[in-house]
This record gives C-alpha cells, structure tokens and sequence, in this order.
C-alpha cells in the first residue's frame, strides 16, 4: 500500500510520546542520508556530462582555439579601465585547465615562453610551498621561474565558505612587444563587438 495512502488514513491518529520522539530523532538522520544520496548523485551526473563533454572536444582546431582563448580572456582576463590603460595581457584563474588552454592560445598566437611571467596568489594561512610546486608544473617552468608569491592576509571575519582551502590561483601576464598595444588591441575587438549586439 502506497504511503500516502496510509498518511491520509492516518494522519488523525495521536502518536504515544514515545513514538513521537522517536520520529523526531529519525528525522534529522534521514534528511542527512538523503541530502547524502543527492549529493552523490549529483556529483556523478556531473562527472558523466564533463567526461563526455571532453570527448567531444579533445582535439580543437586552431580557428577553435582562438575563439576559446578570446572567451576566456574577456572572462578571466585583465581589460582596460578608463582609469587603467596599457598593453599588459593578464589573465587570473584557479583551474589549472583554464590557464593551460590560455597558454596554448598564446602559444597560437606566436607569444614566446620566455616573455611570460608566473605569479602565485594564495591565502597566507595556506600551504604556500606546495601550491608554488603545484603551479610551476602546471605551467612548465621551474619554481625559480615564478615572481614572488602574492599572499592574501586572513580574515576570521569573513562569511566566504572555501577559506580552509588550500585555494590558490596564478595569473598569467606579459606585456606585448615592441608593437605596443596592437595584439591585445586586436583579441579584445571580437570580443566587445559582440558584447554590443
């Protein structure tokens, strides 16, 4: 017989004390187990729909690749202010993914290694040695290769949820050369020409 069906037939008896605690301490175990469950699912659907997504995009073409590389630069990376202008191309993200995919739309683009420049940015109450290894590998360079960590100080104050995290995120920067502005200048059009329409 379906639950419901008893709920409604039930639903006026009067539970003992007993009974009732019991329910009442069943509950919040339950809610538990099944946001448990939900999770775990979720998660699951999560990693089915990106490993498929990958397999759809493995190889991308060069014309691809530029496209990508101009969408994640106008999300992630450094735009000129009416305050701030100039010719650096910096580009900030914690997904190792996404850095990597910047360093290849550089590299498609004819920008030598040797003018990019490597920066940690970590909590100070952080591991910072293992984050600085972890992104020398992930850009391929040596540690020595990176400038100087950039530490956040701690705030016990904050409401932000990931700040035990070992979190940490390195920007990607070079400026241009001897051109002056005209290769950032170019990756920026498309982008803001679509923005407008």
């Amino acid at each position: 017989m379906a639950k419901s069906t008893l709920s409604l037939w039930l639903r006026d008896v009067p539970l003992t004390e007993d009974q009732q605690r019991a329910l009442d301490l069943r509950s919040p175990e339950a809610a538990t187990r099944r946001a448990t469950a939900i999770r775990a699912s979720a998660a699951q659907r999560r990693e089915r729909v990106q490993a498929e997504a990958c397999a759809q995009i493995s190889n991308l073409s060069e014309s691809e690749l530029f496209v990508a590389g101009v969408v994640a630069y106008w999300a992630e990376g450094a735009k000129n202010k009416p305050w701030r202008t100039g010719t650096r191309v910096s580009f900030l993200n914690s997904d190792p993914a996404m850095i990597q995919l910047f360093l290849r739309w550089l590299r498609l683009l004819g920008v030598d290694d040797e003018r990019l420049q490597y920066r940690v940015c970590i909590h100070e109450s952080a591991d910072v040695e293992a984050s600085e290894s972890f992104w020398a590998r992930v850009v391929g360079v040596q540690e020595s290769g990176l400038d100087r960590t950039t530490l956040k100080r701690h705030n016990p104050l904050t409401v932000r949820k990931n700040v035990n995290e070992d979190l940490s995120r390195v920007p990607v920067r070079f400026r241009p050369s001897q051109h002056g502005a005209e290769p950032a200048n170019r990756w920026m059009v498309p982008g803001h020409r679509g923005s407008r329409q």
